[in-house]
C-alpha cells in the first residue's frame, strides 16, 4: 500500500515539474522585459536634444590697446592664426573690449570670418580693408560707428546688414567689395558717404531709408548689376551727388520723393538702361529740381509724376 501511495506521489510530482517550471520562467521573463522596458522608456534612455547653436571659442594672442578707463580696443591679429577671428568681449588684461581699431585687420587675407563681441561700439577706418578672403561678419546693434574704408575690398563679402544705431555709412566704408548682393541700411542713416559702395558690382537693387538726407559723391559709382534704386514718398532725401549712380549700366527704374532739391553733375551718366523714373512730386516740382550737367539719361527716361506707392 505503500509502495502504491509513494508510485502515486512521484507520478504527480513528475507531471507538475513543466508546470513549475514554465511559471518560474514566466516570471523571470516578466522582470527581464520590464527592466528592459524602463531602459527604453526611462529618462535615463533620452538621447541628448541637439543644438543648432555654435559654440564660439574665443581667438587667442590678439593685440589689444587699452583707451586709459578701463576699455581697450583690438588693434591688431598679433600671433593669432585663426581662420574664423571670435573677438573677446574681455581682453587678458581684463579691460572691456569696445572697439576694432584703425587697420587693425588690415589686409589679413588669411580671415575668413569676423565674430564681434556685443559690447563693440566702433569699428576703425580700414579695419578689414583688404580681408579678401572675408565671406561672413555680423556687425552687432551695440556699433554705432563703422569707419572710412573699414570693409574695402572685401572682395569675398556676399552680405552686409548695418545695425540700427549707426548714423552715417563712411567714405568707401564698403567699397569694392565686388561679391556683396545685399545691403540692409537701417531708418537711423542719415547720410551715404563719398563712394559709400562704390564697385560693388553684384549688387542688384538698394532700398534708401526715409532718414536719409543726402547720397555721397560716386556712392554707388559702377555698381554695374544694379538695376533699381527705391525711396518712398516720406523720405527725407534733398540731395544725389556727383556721380553717385555713374555708370551704373543696368539700372532701369529709379524712385525718387518730391523732398529731393538736387541731382549732381554725371550722377546718373552711362545709365544707358535707365527707362523709369517714378517722382511723387508733380511736373512743376520736378522742374524746379536742379539737375546738374550730363544727365541725360535721367532727363530722357519715361518720368511718372504724382506717383503713388502700391
Amino acid at each position: 500500500m505503500k509502495k502504491i501511495s509513494l508510485l502515486a506521489f512521484l507520478l504527480v510530482l513528475v507531471l507538475c515539474l513543466p508546470t513549475l517550471a514554465a511559471c518560474g520562467r514566466s516570471k523571470n521573463g516578466g522582470e527581464t522585459n520590464t527592466t528592459e522596458e524602463a531602459n527604453t522608456t526611462g529618462e535615463t534612455s533620452e538621447a541628448p536634444e541637439e543644438t543648432t547653436e555654435e559654440e564660439l571659442i574665443e581667438s587667442k594672442n590678439l593685440e589689444f590697446t587699452p583707451n586709459g578707463d578701463g576699455t581697450c580696443y583690438v588693434s591688431g591679429m598679433g600671433k593669432c592664426t585663426d581662420t574664423h577671428v571670435v573677438i573677446p568681449a574681455v581682453s587678458p588684461d581684463g579691460h572691456s573690449v569696445t572697439g576694432v581699431g584703425e587697420e587693425a585687420f588690415y589686409d589679413c587675407n588669411s580671415i575668413v570670418r569676423i565674430t564681434l563681441p556685443d559690447v563693440i561700439k566702433s569699428i576703425g577706418a580700414r579695419a578689414f580693408m583688404y580681408c579678401s578672403k572675408l565671406t561672413r561678419i555680423t556687425i552687432p546693434d551695440s556699433v554705432t560707428s563703422i569707419g572710412a574704408n573699414a570693409f574695402m575690398y572685401c572682395s569675398s563679402l556676399t552680405k552686409i546688414t548695418i545695425p540700427y544705431g549707426v548714423s552715417s555709412i563712411d567714405n568707401e566704408a564698403f567699397g569694392y567689395c565686388s561679391n556683396l548682393t545685399s545691403i540692409t541700411i537701417p531708418e537711423s542713416v542719415t547720410s551715404i558717404g563719398v563712394g559709400a559702395f562704390c564697385f560693388c558690382s553684384s549688387l542688384k537693387n538698394i532700398t534708401i531709408p526715409d532718414n536719409v538726407k543726402n547720397i555721397g559723391v560716386r556712392a554707388f559709382t559702377y555698381c554695374s548689376n544694379l538695376t533699381s534704386i527705391t525711396l518712398k514718398n516720406s523720405s527725407k532725401l534733398t540731395g544725389i551727388g556727383e556721380w553717385a549712380f555713374y555708370g551704373c549700366g543696368n539700372l532701369a527704374s529709379v524712385t525718387l520723393p518730391d523732398s529731393i532739391t538736387s541731382i549732381g553733375a554725371r550722377a546718373f551718366a552711362y545709365c544707358n538702361g535707365l527707362t523709369n523714373v517714378y517722382y511723387f512730386g508733380t511736373k512743376d516740382e520736378w522742374a524746379s529740381i536742379s539737375i546738374g550737367d550730363d544727365n541725360s539719361c535721367l532727363k530722357d527716361a519715361d518720368i511718372a509724376y504724382n506717383y503713388s506707392e502700391q
